[in-house]
């Protein structure tokens, strides 16, 4: 009669071979999940496989597995598998999709942040700050996610904000970002923000008042002035342009802008440039100044003249409120 003991012995006699063989322990780590009731995802598990595995040959494995990402994991376990004869290896399609699901999260990072990688070094930057339209922002986005960002996920991400209003399309994206893991997305605050064409419209219901002063002298105020103040007057456009800009990222934006120009006899600007601006955003400056260069002043007389033109910029509070207001201030030579 048979005993438990001797049908035991029997039984790790003829499975030893099996289990002890690379293959064997291959065929444990593809089934590591279902064998160890331990998720991918588990550090653990590696752990679990280096303590189970029966060969030398299963050690090395396991522990290179170890030391490598996703789809590092998925590439050697199906190599693997494929050299020992394996059809199926469930943990290397695990790791496939987790490194699929990695790769779309990092894409959504991508495109919330802006900014992606480039393979050969460097980075690629989106800005849609100076897109004048909703339209035109729409296509940057969609040009630099179809160059640069992989994933069906993404350009689905990408279609769907083509399918959103435009005052949708920020929380939309915020949202995508979210449920990838992403904290914060810059692209949806940009979405947010007004286009530069909307801000020069509603800054241009009040034209900004300004103060023509610092004329060389007394008797070129009086000349002069009105010339220079209806030159300013017809550049006022340029001048909300620039304000505009400023206006779109600080709402709140005001302060002085203080240029001085110097004309030849012809009347040409010669020289505009910063006189002591208190507004803080100084782009905004540069923007005005080079705006001076360009205005058209009548002939002064003799060789020339010199002034400073004096902007006080606000944002616009009411559509009623008086379109300029102008005043002629002589000082001392500049």
């Amino acid at each position: 009669m048979w005993t438990l003991v001797t049908l035991l012995a029997l039984a790790n006699a003829t499975l030893a071979p099996t289990c002890l063989t690379y293959k064997g322990d291959v065929e444990r780590a593809c089934d590591a999940e279902h064998l160890s009731s331990m998720k991918a995802t588990d550090p653990a598990l590696m752990d679990w496989l280096q303590g189970s595995v029966g060969t030398p040959e299963g050690l090395v494995l396991a522990k290179e597995l170890s030391t490598k990402g996703a789809r590092d994991r998925s590439l050697q376990l199906r190599t693997e598998a494929r050299v020992a004869g394996i059809a199926a290896c469930p943990l290397a399609d695990t790791y496939e999709a987790q490194a699929k699901n990695d790769d779309v999260k990092q894409e959504v990072q991508n495109l919330c942040d802006a900014h992606a990688l480039l393979p050969g070094g460097g980075a690629a930057v989106l800005d849609i700050g100076a897109a004048p339209t909703d339209d035109e922002r729409l296509r940057e986005i969609s040009e630099w996610s179809q160059s640069l960002l992989k994933t069906q996920d993404v350009q689905a991400i990408v279609a769907r904000l083509a399918q959103t209003p435009p005052r949708g399309r920020g929380p939309g994206l915020r949202a995508e970002g979210a449920r990838s893991g992403a904290a914060s997305c810059a692209l949806a605050d940009a979405l947010d923000r007004p286009l530069p064409v909307a801000a020069a419209r509603e800054a241009s219901q009040v034209l900004p008042t300004f103060v023509i002063t610092s004329f060389d002298s007394e008797k070129t105020a009086r000349k002069y002035g009105g010339a220079a103040v209806e030159a300013v007057r017809n550049a006022g456009s340029a001048v909300n342009t620039c304000y505009a800009v400023g206006l779109a990222k600080d709402p709140k934006l005001a302060g002085k802008v203080l240029v001085h120009v110097s004309l030849d006899g012809s009347g040409k600007v010669t020289s505009a440039k910063d006189d002591g601006s208190t507004l803080a955003d100084k782009k905004v400056v540069k923007c005005i100044a080079d705006a001076a260069s360009a205005m058209a002043f009548a002939k002064p007389d003799k060789t020339g003249v010199k002034f400073t033109i004096g902007l006080t910029l606000a944002p616009a509070t009411s559509p009623a409120a008086p379109a300029v207001s102008v005043a002629l201030v002589a000082s001392k030579t500049h």
